[in-house]
C-alpha cells in the first residue's frame, strides 16, 4: 500500500506519473485517480463512444492547427475527418471554421450532422463512396468540392449533384486525366476548380516537383478549354517544408506565367499524433506468470500507437507486472507495459498515438 492509497487527497497535489512528452498535454490525473484530457475524464469518454476509440486532446489539436495557420497563413485548413465524433471535437471543428477532408459516406454524414459548413466539406475516395453518398443524401447533399480520382468517379458525382460542385483533379490520375477534365469541364452543373496532390511513388515526397507538375496542368487546363483553376490542394503538407513550398509555388507559377492559386493544405493524420490517446476495453488477462503477463483488448495493431498504456479507471498504486497488449487476433499492439498485478477484465487502457 502507498501514501496515496491510504491519503487519495494527495492525488491532486502529487507529481502527475504521466510523461508530458509521451501523453498529450493537459493529460493527467484527477481527484479520483482517473485519467483525464482537459475536464473530460477517458472513462466516460469509452464509456460513452464505446472502445476502441480515440479520444483527441483540443490544446494540442489547437496549438498544431494554430502553427500550420502561422506556417500558411493564406491556406485553408483541411482536417482529417477522424477529428469528428469524438467527444466535442465535432464543436471545436465548427469554432474554428475548419475545413474537413472526408473519406467516406460516414465521415460526410457525421459532418453534415455536426454543422460543418458545406462550402468545408471536401470529399476525397473512391467512386464507391461517392455513389454511397449520392444513394445515401441524393439531391439534397450538398459537398463543398469533390476530389476526383478517376474516370470511374464521374457518372456517380453526376447522379449525386443536384446543385453545382466545385472539383478538383487529383495529379494522380495519370493517364486519366485528360479525361477527367474533358468531363468535368463538358458537365452543365461541376466546375473545375483546382488540382490536388498526396505524396505518392510518383513525386515521392518531394514538394517541389509535385507544384511544379500542378502548376503545368492548371496551365495546361487553361490553354485547352480556357477555365482558369483557381485552387492548389496539398495533402499531407509537411509544415516544416513552409518556406520551400511557397518558394515552389512562385518559381513554378513565374515559368508558367499562371496567377498564384488559392492554397489548402490537409495534413493529414499527422495533425493526430502527439494530440490522440487510443482507448480499448480488456477482454481477458492471463495469469501472471514470472512477473509477466498477456492483455487482450478488443482494438487492432497500429504504427500509430505507442508502447505506453495505463488503466484509465485508477491511480497506477500498489505492485505492477510487465504486460503484452495483444489484439483478439493475437497480434501485439503493445509490449512491455507496466500494469497493476490486479488488471482485470472490463477495465480500459489507454494508449498514446506516437508523435510525428
Amino acid at each position: 500500500m502507498t501514501l496515496l492509497d491510504i491519503l487519495p487527497s494527495l492525488r491532486s497535489v502529487v507529481t502527475p506519473r504521466l510523461d508530458p512528452a509521451v501523453w498529450p498535454a493537459d493529460t493527467h490525473y484527477d481527484d479520483r485517480g482517473r485519467v483525464t484530457v482537459g475536464t473530460s475524464a477517458l472513462e466516460d469518454v469509452a464509456d460513452r463512444n464505446g472502445t476502441p476509440t480515440v479520444a483527441l486532446c483540443d490544446v494540442e489539436l489547437q496549438r498544431r492547427v494554430d502553427a500550420l495557420r502561422s506556417l500558411f497563413p493564406f491556406a485553408r485548413v483541411n482536417v482529417p475527418d477522424a477529428v469528428l465524433g469524438v467527444g466535442d471535437n465535432s464543436s471545436w471543428v465548427v469554432g474554428q471554421r475548419l475545413s474537413v477532408m472526408v473519406e467516406s459516406a460516414d465521415a460526410l454524414a457525421t459532418a453534415l450532422t455536426a454543422s460543418v459548413a458545406a462550402r468545408r466539406i471536401t470529399l476525397h475516395d473512391t467512386a464507391a463512396h461517392v455513389a454511397e453518398a449520392a444513394d445515401r443524401f441524393g439531391a439534397d447533399v450538398h459537398i463543398g468540392r469533390v476530389v476526383l480520382d478517376s474516370t470511374d468517379d464521374l457518372q456517380p458525382l453526376l447522379r449525386a449533384s443536384g446543385r453545382p460542385v466545385d472539383v478538383m483533379l487529383d495529379v494522380r490520375t495519370g493517364e486519366d486525366a485528360d479525361a477527367v477534365i474533358a468531363a468535368v469541364v463538358a458537365s452543365d452543373h461541376l466546375r473545375l476548380t483546382g488540382v490536388h496532390w498526396c505524396p505518392s511513388a510518383r513525386f515521392d515526397n518531394d514538394y517541389g516537383a509535385a507544384i511544379g507538375s500542378m502548376i503545368a496542368t492548371m496551365a495546361q487546363i487553361r490553354y485547352d478549354h480556357g477555365v482558369i483553376a483557381t485552387e492548389l490542394g496539398l495533402g499531407c503538407a509537411d509544415a516544416n517544408l513552409a518556406a520551400e513550398i511557397d518558394d515552389a509555388l512562385d518559381d513554378a507559377c513565374g515559368r508558367q506565367r499562371f496567377p498564384r492559386p488559392n492554397i489548402s493544405v490537409d495534413p493529414g493524420e499527422s495533425l493526430l499524433a502527439g494530440s490522440g490517446i487510443a482507448l480499448f476495453r480488456i477482454d481477458f488477462v492471463e495469469p501472471i506468470t514470472d512477473g509477466h503477463t498477456f492483455v487482450w483488448v478488443d482494438g487492432s495493431p497500429s504504427d500509430a500507437l505507442t508502447d505506453h498504456a495505463v488503466l484509465v479507471n485508477r491511480h497506477p498504486c500498489g505492485p505492477q507486472a510487465t504486460a503484452t497488449i495483444l489484439a483478439r487476433s493475437g497480434r501485439e499492439i503493445a509490449g512491455d507495459v507496466r500494469l497493476p498485478l490486479d488488471v482485470h477484465a472490463g477495465e480500459v487502457l489507454a494508449i498514446p498515438l506516437a508523435r510525428a
